[in-house]
This record gives C-alpha cells, sequence and structure tokens, in this order.
C-alpha cells in the first residue's frame, strides 16, 4: 500500500505529512568559525534496553482496524502480533533489543503498536487520555531508532504523536511520519524530524504499523533497538 491520501491506514491513523524545515538560529558551521563547541544533543529514551531505567513509555496500545469486531481482536490479536521486548539474540547495542513476529490473516491486514504515557483508556466514543499521562518534550529535534528484519525484506512505517484527535491526546495535531521503510538483515539507523512540531504534551511516543500490500506474504519478523528523541543542549 503507497502512502496516499484516504488509504486505511492513514485514515485510522489520521497520518499527516511531516514537513521538513530548517531551524533558525546559529548553525555547527556558525558556532564552529567563532571558535565555540556546538552543543552536543542529549537522549531521551523510549527504549534503551530491556528493563532498563532509561526507558519511557509503555508497549501495549496496539494499533488495529477499528471496523474488526473487538471480540474477534480478542480472540486473534496474540497471534497475529506478539512482542518481545527483551529479545537477547543480536541486540545492536547493549544487552537486548525488541522483537516483533508478525502473522498478518484473515481481516487483520494491517497492524501495529503506539508506545503510550501509562494513563488512557478506552470508552464511547473511542480512546482518551487522562491529563497526567504525558511527557513534554519540547526542544527534541529529531526521533531516532534502530532497525533490521529477519530475512531483510520487511517493509515498516513509524509514526510519533499519532493521538492528537482525541481527548488529552498528542498537543502536535497531525503526526510525524516516516515513509514505508525497506529494512535490511542489519541493523540501520533512522531519524525522523520533528523539530517542527509541538511538542509540549506527547502521549504517543512512538508507533510502527505494518501491513499486508508491502508485505505480501503478512508474515514478518524485525527488531527495533536505541528508540530516542534528539534533544537540544547538553544535560
Amino acid at each position: 500500500m503507497n502512502r496516499r491520501r484516504g488509504t486505511t491506514v492513514d485514515r485510522s491513523l489520521a497520518a499527516g505529512l511531516l514537513v521538513l524545515l530548517l531551524l533558525g538560529g546559529s548553525t555547527r558551521a556558525d558556532l564552529a568559525a567563532a571558535g565555540q563547541r556546538a552543543p552536543v544533543p542529549s537522549r531521551w529514551y523510549v527504549y534503551r534496553d530491556g528493563g532498563s531505567a532509561d526507558n519511557h513509555g509503555q508497549w501495549t496500545f496496539y494499533l488495529i482496524d477499528p471496523t474488526i469486531p473487538p471480540d474477534r481482536v480478542a480472540r486473534t490479536i496474540n497471534r497475529v502480533l506478539v512482542p518481545t521486548l527483551v529479545s537477547r539474540p543480536g541486540p545492536r547495542d547493549g544487552a537486548t533489543c525488541a522483537r516483533f513476529d508478525i502473522q498478518l490473516q484473515g481481516e487483520f491486514q494491517w497492524v501495529g503498536i503506539a508506545v503510550t504515557g501509562p494513563a488512557y483508556r478506552f470508552g464511547r466514543p473511542g480512546v482518551s487520555f487522562e491529563r497526567d499521562g504525558a511527557f513534554d518534550l519540547t526542544g527534541a529535534r529529531r526521533l531516532v531508532f534502530w532497525a533490521r528484519g529477519e530475512r531483510g525484506d520487511e517493509y515498516i512505517q513509524i509514526k510519533a504523536a499519532v493521538f492528537g484527535d482525541v481527548p488529552n491526546g498528542d498537543s502536535a495535531r497531525l503526526p510525524a511520519a516516516t515513509t514505508w521503510l525497506p529494512l535490511t538483515k542489519a541493523w540501520s539507523r533512522y531519524a525522523l524530524d520533528v523539530s517542527t512540531m509541538n511538542l509540549t504534551r506527547v502521549v504517543s511516543l512512538f508507533a510502527f504499523v505494518v501491513d499486508r500490500a508491502h508485505n505480501p506474504g503478512g508474515t514478518l519478523t524485525f527488531y527495533l533497538g536505541d528508540i530516542y528523541f534528539e534533544m537540544d543542549g547538553a544535560k
């Protein structure tokens, strides 16, 4: 499925295109010419290592086609998407990485997970977040993450701040989103520019989506590691 207006995934997640703009102010070249050392960006981790005290958010918010009946979701989701947040074989750095085993079948033509703050609830007309279930990421410049595929032919899409249209959701009205990323068997670094977004309130720190259109067999395994926001300045 190409990312075009009106696709199922984009409508359900209210995906928007992130406009990449250059920040004003002094550049690193300007600082070097003036004999100053450029500030080293600090890292605010979503996932650093399994069980790390630096981790933020919970990997419990499944992104699912809302047309699938809830009882069918409850019976099937644990076979469709299996997250393992403490996977030891082949981490990029540290002792562990996060592994995701996916089997898209039947009505499940796409699926994903959003890493969120702890305070959310479901009800009518849909999901809402508590006022204290968010993070202030003012000053974040990029969302950086590492990923690889088991076979090397998997496609994933990464997003941030996907709940701008729900009560007490993200302060950004539209999410940041990558294109569909082709993974290889080797770890690769990716970065998503968030510097122009309103990040005073972030309830969805990181999200991934996979679909059958980009993964025709419906079966894939991929890995994530070192997910963090690159912040202005040094702590």
